[in-house]
């Protein structure tokens, strides 16, 4: 993970942490690609560094990244509800789930680690 200037983001580079304003409103979450018009609304809201992952830190395709099993019966309810309406036995919504819910454990991991409730 690299910290770096507004003046030194690009599009397409990939957030490592959640972006939020000096009141703790997200503006971009962890995992999204940025886009010039983020970068507009970061100035805006007195944004000055963003965390970026480095190419190492990004999961490929096939690469899944462990969770702790109490962490992931946590937020499956959640996310199944989500998905409540879609055919779970369809190999692309069961990746797509999956994905889901490994994203919204790890951002609740990262919220817990850095002391936010």
């Amino acid at each position: 993970m690299a910290r770096l200037r507004i003046d030194e983001l690009e599009s397409g580079m990939v957030v490592a942490r959640d972006v939020c304003d000096r009141s703790g409103r997200l503006l971009l979450s962890a995992g999204s690609p940025l886009q010039e018009r983020h970068l507009t609304v970061f100035r805006t809201w007195g944004v000055y560094t963003v965390d970026i992952s480095t190419p190492e830190e990004l999961p490929g395709p096939s690469q899944t990244i462990p969770l702790d099993p109490e962490l992931w019966a946590e937020v499956e309810p959640g996310v199944a509800h989500r998905f409540r309406n879609t055919d779970r036995s369809n190999p692309a919504i069961n990746v797509l789930f999956e994905l889901s819910v490994q994203r919204l454990a790890q951002r609740q991991l990262q919220r817990k680690t850095d002391g936010v409730s």
